[in-house]
């Protein structure tokens, strides 16, 4: 099956504003500045850091169930969440959770780069308007660092999904970044600048139909 649609213009914001305070808060940040843009009413997000966005005691599926799948459809959870896998059209997000492994493993026998990829997993999964992600590059092999970039991208320009970054490495994400936020010290005013060092939007054409086809992967 085939999907004819227009690219969304992405929203990747990185975030150093917190890096100076000495008690650094990223999701209140993350916050505040869409208040500050004019957003009211309730905010649509995933956060994604560390074992804060886990629950250890459960497997990761059921993490991604209770994630993913809305709550009145929490009984038939397994069969919902399958269903929600194979219809996934991100290969980037189904290549991430093929490496994963086994799904039935518990939280507390991964080790850090396993959480820390199931945590990305989880919050990408979600298919919330927001997604806040703190450090997604800490202690990850370069290769999955890539992976994840190219999700994001693509959930960004395809989904019209906007995520908010504090990277410990803002040159990890220049190019797949839109804009740079910083809060004025003295003011407590967001500061949003246009990255003019993104490598990826140079080289599509936003005003041009593209034709997705939907991916099937075996639950």
């Amino acid at each position: 099956m085939n999907e004819v649609k227009h690219l969304t213009f992405p929203k990747i914001l990185l975030f150093s504003c917190h890096k100076a305070e000495a008690h650094p808060n990223p999701l209140k940040d993350y916050l505040l500045y869409l208040k500050f843009q004019g957003m009211r009413g309730v905010i649509d997000f995933s956060y994604s850091h560390a074992t804060d966005s886990l629950h250890s005691s459960l497997s990761i599926k059921e993490n991604f169930v209770l994630e993913a799948v809305p709550i009145s459809l929490i009984k038939n959870s397994e069969n919902n969440l399958n269903e929600l896998l194979s219809s996934q059209r991100n290969p980037y997000l189904i290549e991430l959770i093929a490496g994963l492994g086994c799904l039935n493993r518990s939280v507390k026998s991964l080790n850090f780069s396993e959480v820390k990829l199931v945590t990305l997993v989880k919050a990408i999964l979600s298919k919330s308007e927001y997604v806040f992600l703190l450090n997604p590059e800490i202690e990850l092999h370069i290769d999955h660092v890539k992976l994840i970039k190219e999700c994001i991208f693509h959930e960004a320009i395809n989904s019209s999904r906007k995520f908010f970054i504090s990277p410990s490495n803002q040159d990890s994400w220049v190019d797949i970044s839109t804009h740079y936020v910083n809060k004025c010290s003295s003011t407590g005013v967001y500061l949003s600048t246009k990255n003019e060092l993104n490598t990826k939007l140079n080289q599509l054409d936003f005003s041009k139909p593209y034709q997705f086809k939907l991916l099937k992967q075996a639950s």
